[in-house]
Protein backbone atom coordinates (compact mmCIF):
# COMPACT_ATOMS: atom_id res chain seq x y z
CA UNK A 1 0.00 0.00 0.00
CA UNK A 2 2.88 2.33 0.54
CA UNK A 3 4.31 1.48 -2.90
CA UNK A 4 0.91 2.00 -4.49
CA UNK A 5 0.97 5.44 -2.50
CA UNK A 6 4.13 6.55 -4.26
CA UNK A 7 6.86 5.48 -1.60
CA UNK A 8 9.68 4.35 -2.61
CA UNK A 9 10.85 1.54 0.08
CA UNK A 10 14.35 1.44 1.80
CA UNK A 11 14.98 -1.57 3.64
CA UNK A 12 17.68 -1.69 6.21
CA UNK A 13 18.73 -3.89 9.54
CA UNK A 14 18.89 -2.33 12.87
CA UNK A 15 21.16 -5.00 13.78
CA UNK A 16 22.91 -5.29 11.04
CA UNK A 17 23.62 -1.88 9.21
CA UNK A 18 25.84 1.18 10.49
CA UNK A 19 23.40 3.95 8.85
CA UNK A 20 20.35 4.59 7.44
CA UNK A 21 19.72 4.55 3.49
CA UNK A 22 20.94 7.92 1.69
CA UNK A 23 18.25 10.69 0.96
CA UNK A 24 15.23 9.09 3.63
CA UNK A 25 12.01 11.26 3.72
CA UNK A 26 10.40 8.93 6.55
CA UNK A 27 11.13 5.86 8.63
CA UNK A 28 8.94 3.46 9.45
CA UNK A 29 10.09 1.06 11.68
CA UNK A 30 7.55 -2.26 12.50
CA UNK A 31 6.87 -4.78 15.25
CA UNK A 32 9.42 -7.11 16.09
CA UNK A 33 11.27 -8.53 19.17
CA UNK A 34 13.52 -5.98 19.99
CA UNK A 35 14.18 -7.90 23.77
CA UNK A 36 15.71 -11.23 21.59
CA UNK A 37 18.43 -8.94 20.22
CA UNK A 38 18.55 -6.23 22.90
CA UNK A 39 22.58 -6.61 23.55
CA UNK A 40 22.85 -6.14 19.22
CA UNK A 41 20.44 -3.58 19.30
CA UNK A 42 22.30 -1.37 21.78
CA UNK A 43 25.76 -2.52 20.65
CA UNK A 44 24.77 -0.75 17.25
CA UNK A 45 25.42 2.86 18.46
CA UNK A 46 25.91 4.62 14.70
CA UNK A 47 22.48 3.15 13.69
CA UNK A 48 20.81 4.28 17.00
CA UNK A 49 22.02 7.97 16.55
CA UNK A 50 21.22 8.07 13.11
CA UNK A 51 17.52 7.09 14.06
CA UNK A 52 17.59 10.12 16.86
CA UNK A 53 18.82 12.46 14.24
CA UNK A 54 16.10 11.44 11.57
CA UNK A 55 13.45 11.79 14.41
CA UNK A 56 14.99 15.43 15.71
CA UNK A 57 15.19 16.58 12.01
CA UNK A 58 11.43 16.54 11.51
CA UNK A 59 11.47 13.36 9.36
CA UNK A 60 8.29 11.72 9.66
CA UNK A 61 8.90 8.52 11.89
CA UNK A 62 6.17 5.77 12.89
CA UNK A 63 7.02 2.75 14.88
CA UNK A 64 5.24 0.17 15.92
CA UNK A 65 5.57 -1.89 19.22
CA UNK A 66 8.84 -3.76 18.20
CA UNK A 67 10.06 -0.66 16.38
CA UNK A 68 8.12 1.71 19.46
CA UNK A 69 10.52 -0.13 22.10
CA UNK A 70 13.26 0.35 20.14
CA UNK A 71 13.10 3.84 19.85
CA UNK A 72 12.36 4.33 24.02
CA UNK A 73 15.32 5.24 25.64
CA UNK A 74 15.49 1.81 27.50
CA UNK A 75 14.37 -1.79 27.29
CA UNK A 76 14.72 -3.87 30.62
CA UNK A 77 14.51 -7.63 29.57
CA UNK A 78 13.20 -10.14 32.37
CA UNK A 79 16.32 -10.69 34.30
CA UNK A 80 16.45 -7.05 35.16
CA UNK A 81 18.93 -6.22 32.50
CA UNK A 82 18.99 -2.79 30.80
CA UNK A 83 19.81 -1.65 27.17
CA UNK A 84 19.98 1.59 25.47
CA UNK A 85 17.87 2.38 22.64
CA UNK A 86 17.21 5.36 20.70
CA UNK A 87 15.93 7.67 23.29
CA UNK A 88 13.64 9.69 21.02
CA UNK A 89 11.50 8.89 23.65
CA UNK A 90 12.83 9.19 27.38
CA UNK A 91 11.16 6.14 28.57
CA UNK A 92 11.49 2.45 29.81
CA UNK A 93 9.52 -0.55 28.56
CA UNK A 94 10.02 -3.35 30.64
CA UNK A 95 9.57 -7.19 29.59
CA UNK A 96 6.91 -8.72 31.90
CA UNK A 97 6.37 -13.01 32.05
CA UNK A 98 2.96 -12.63 30.93
CA UNK A 99 1.14 -11.41 28.00
CA UNK A 100 0.20 -7.46 28.42
CA UNK A 101 -1.98 -6.49 25.75
CA UNK A 102 -4.22 -8.42 23.19
CA UNK A 103 -6.59 -7.60 20.92
CA UNK A 104 -7.99 -5.49 18.36
CA UNK A 105 -8.20 -1.63 18.95
CA UNK A 106 -9.38 1.49 17.77
CA UNK A 107 -7.32 4.71 18.35
CA UNK A 108 -8.39 8.13 17.59
CA UNK A 109 -5.68 10.64 17.45
CA UNK A 110 -5.66 13.89 19.93
CA UNK A 111 -4.10 15.72 17.45
CA UNK A 112 -2.64 16.80 13.87
CA UNK A 113 -0.52 13.76 12.89
CA UNK A 114 1.31 12.71 9.64
CA UNK A 115 -1.99 10.59 9.05
CA UNK A 116 -4.46 13.34 9.44
CA UNK A 117 -6.18 16.19 11.38
CA UNK A 118 -7.28 15.31 15.08
CA UNK A 119 -9.79 12.95 15.20
CA UNK A 120 -8.48 10.35 12.65
CA UNK A 121 -9.48 7.02 13.60
CA UNK A 122 -6.83 4.36 13.07
CA UNK A 123 -7.52 0.81 13.52
CA UNK A 124 -5.18 -2.57 14.15
CA UNK A 125 -4.02 -5.09 16.77
CA UNK A 126 -2.18 -5.30 19.84
CA UNK A 127 -0.17 -8.43 21.24
CA UNK A 128 3.01 -7.41 23.95
CA UNK A 129 4.71 -8.94 26.69
CA UNK A 130 5.96 -5.47 27.54
CA UNK A 131 4.82 -2.44 29.21
CA UNK A 132 5.77 1.04 29.12
CA UNK A 133 6.85 2.36 32.57
CA UNK A 134 4.67 4.97 33.50
CA UNK A 135 5.73 9.07 33.10
CA UNK A 136 4.94 10.98 36.31
CA UNK A 137 5.01 13.92 33.64
CA UNK A 138 2.60 12.36 31.69
CA UNK A 139 -1.24 13.38 31.75
CA UNK A 140 -2.20 9.67 31.73
CA UNK A 141 -2.51 6.79 29.29
CA UNK A 142 -2.33 7.17 25.67
CA UNK A 143 -2.22 4.63 22.74
CA UNK A 144 0.58 6.71 21.19
CA UNK A 145 3.57 9.12 21.94
CA UNK A 146 4.36 12.11 19.58
CA UNK A 147 7.42 14.45 19.59
CA UNK A 148 7.46 16.46 16.66
CA UNK A 149 6.69 14.15 13.87
CA UNK A 150 7.55 10.63 15.38
CA UNK A 151 4.36 8.86 16.33
CA UNK A 152 5.15 5.25 18.18
CA UNK A 153 2.86 3.06 20.26
CA UNK A 154 1.78 -1.10 20.44
CA UNK A 155 -0.67 -0.36 17.68
CA UNK A 156 0.26 -2.83 14.88
CA UNK A 157 -1.61 -0.71 12.31
CA UNK A 158 -4.34 -2.41 9.80
CA UNK A 159 -3.52 -0.43 6.68
CA UNK A 160 -6.32 -2.50 4.82
CA UNK A 161 -9.04 -0.77 7.39
CA UNK A 162 -7.55 2.58 6.51
CA UNK A 163 -6.40 3.23 3.63
CA UNK A 164 -6.08 6.63 3.61
CA UNK A 165 -3.17 5.99 6.59
CA UNK A 166 -0.32 4.58 4.65
CA UNK A 167 -1.23 7.55 1.85
CA UNK A 168 -1.03 10.38 4.24
CA UNK A 169 2.58 8.96 5.46
CA UNK A 170 3.76 8.25 2.36
CA UNK A 171 3.11 11.74 1.31
CA UNK A 172 4.46 13.47 4.30
CA UNK A 173 7.78 11.45 3.82
CA UNK A 174 7.72 12.67 0.22
CA UNK A 175 7.35 16.31 1.62
CA UNK A 176 10.08 15.42 3.80
CA UNK A 177 12.47 14.20 1.48
CA UNK A 178 15.62 15.86 1.86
Amino acid sequence: MMRAAGAELAPFSPLDDARLPENLGGLYLGGGYPELHAARLAENAALRAAIRDCSAAGRPVFAECGGFMYLCERLRDLEGREYPMCGVFPRTCVMRPKLSALGYREAVMPQKTFFGPAGTRLFGHEFHYSELLPDPADAGPRQFLQRGDTLAGYLHLHWGRTPEAPAAFARACRAAQP
